[in-house]
């Protein structure tokens, strides 16, 4: 098969092929606009840096231009990015949560605001520093964008608190619930390997005791037996408790669809956290402190939903007339959504239990298709609850690639100037997969700009072939 694929077919007899002249082909006028349009297209969302960029410019076109000219063009283009957003009416968005980042340039941080749900970066800047002051420019500017700000979903920054003081911005604050968790599995491994050390100890210690048996060594070696031997009973405990936090922190029960509720979870996670307390490690205890102050602000996701909830679930006993097909048909819905974003996160393993919740829905939906308006509802409802900062981890990794080709952003100015043309660009490009597919940030957002391309907007417009 590959040898056929790649070796050309045979030409029958009786079939004549044409050739174009050279006459025929399309010529292209080379115009500063092309020029710059590819130059930039380079950049973004090519990531090539001003050397390559021009060699392919010469290879496309025979004419390169210089990384002067390459540096140049992309901090004329920055400004007007720059311009361009400051217009923007991000007003379309309604109440939205923030979800806020840094990311680090050698030293200097990258400060990051995007919109979960559409991933609207709202605001990008390069700084000099990252503390409160900063951080609550970072707001203000922020707002005077139009954004209207309900909620904030961040990680365990220190500075975030104060920022918001000196922004005098007022909202419900979510921890990012996957750090703390990542944190709980890092000690867990740092416990297995302080374990395989004692483990080690041993068993060289019992090498000897088998050559000749000595009193004192094996008295050597009951310390690091016993030693081991309680790493092992914590690491199993703590192990245990990992996933009852895990547990704690979910919206949706994926084994019966239950949506949690602010009661339910806080329990069971001060249950969790009473377990951890009482395991003796010191690292242990370190660990119970910092999930200790971040535990409450962990589960504000639960007090937003709770009146959305509430309405929709009026909404659904309206229509059902008795209470528990309502909470059954609630139940299918939201484990369909559970099942499935397990399987978008690769947990393959849920695939079989998605395939036949999402029958059971469809056959439930056929026979009343009202009940379509009343699903998409509530799958809309728990797709916009924010319980993580990973929208804004998720720009970060798009955007540090971009860095490492980018020898003109060594200065604030300059790398600010970038930043501009990456948010206008992100914003406006269209994703090529995932639920987003087709569509841009903007366009998700409902923000308009009379154009859907960002270079057109710049100032460089699309050329006639």
């Amino acid at each position: 098969w590959t040898r056929a694929g790649l070796l050309p077919k045979p030409v029958h007899p009786m079939i004549t092929v044409e050739t174009a002249s050279l006459d025929d082909k399309q010529t292209i006028s080379i115009t500063p606009n092309r020029i710059k349009r590819t130059a930039l297209t380079l950049a973004l969302p090519g990531g090539v840096s001003e050397r390559s960029a021009d060699v392919c410019l010469q290879t496309a076109f025979d004419q390169g231009r210089s990384p002067a000219f390459l540096s140049a063009l992309l901090h004329e283009a920055g400004k007007r990015a720059g311009e361009i957003l400051q217009k923007v009416d991000h007003s379309a968005l309604g109440e939205v949560v923030q979800a806020r980042d840094e990311l680090f340039v050698g030293r200097e941080p990258v400060l990051l605001m995007v919109e979960p749900h559409s991933l609207v970066i709202t605001g990008l800047y390069a700084t000099a520093d990252r503390d409160a002051e900063t951080w609550g420019c970072v707001l203000l500017f922020t707002q005077d964008r139009r954004v209207q700000i309900k909620g904030l979903a961040e990680d365990g920054c220190i500075p975030y608190a104060t920022s918001c003081k000196l922004a005098q911005l007022d909202v419900a604050i979510q921890k990012d619930v996957w750090h703390p968790l990542h944190d709980v599995l890092k000690v867990i491994h740092d416990l297995e390997r302080e374990a395989l050390q004692k483990l080690k100890v041993t068993e060289k210690l019992e090498k000897q005791l088998h050559k000749t048996w000595e009193d004192s060594v094996f008295v050597e070696w009951m310390k690091p037996y016993e030693q081991f031997e309680d790493l092992l009973t914590q690491i199993n405990r703590l192990s245990f408790l990992y996933g009852c936090l895990w547990d704690a922190v979910e919206l949706v029960d994926w084994r019966n669809g239950e949506i949690r509720d602010r009661a339910t979870n806080q329990w069971l996670a001060e249950e969790t956290l009473k377990g951890i307390k009482q395991l003796p490690h010191p690292r242990l205890q370190k660990l119970a402190e910092r999930l200790e102050t971040q535990l409450p602000e962990m589960l504000t996701f639960l007090d937003g939903i709770a009146q959305p909830l509430a309405d929709w679930q009026a909404q659904a006993e309206q229509h059902f007339q008795d209470h528990s097909s309502a909470i059954c048909f609630q139940n299918s819905v939201a484990r369909l959504w559970r099942l499935e974003h397990a399987l978008r996160n690769g947990q393959k393993k849920f695939q079989k239990a998605a395939l036949e919740s999402q029958q059971w829905l469809a056959a439930w939906i056929e026979s009343d298709p009202p009940l379509k308006e009343l699903a998409e509802s509530l799958l809309n409802l728990l797709e916009r609850t924010v319980r993580t900062s990973c929208a804004a981890e998720t720009i970060n990794s798009v955007l540090r690639p971009y860095f490492d080709h980018r020898r003109e952003c060594t200065d604030l100015v300059s790398r600010q100037l970038f930043l501009n043309l990456f948010v206008l660009w992100f914003n406006m490009h269209k994703f090529e997969r995932g639920p987003r597919k087709g569509k841009s940030p903007y366009e998700i957002a409902g923000i308009k700009l009379n154009t859907d391309d960002w270079l057109t907007l710049l100032g460089y417009p699309k050329e006639p072939d």
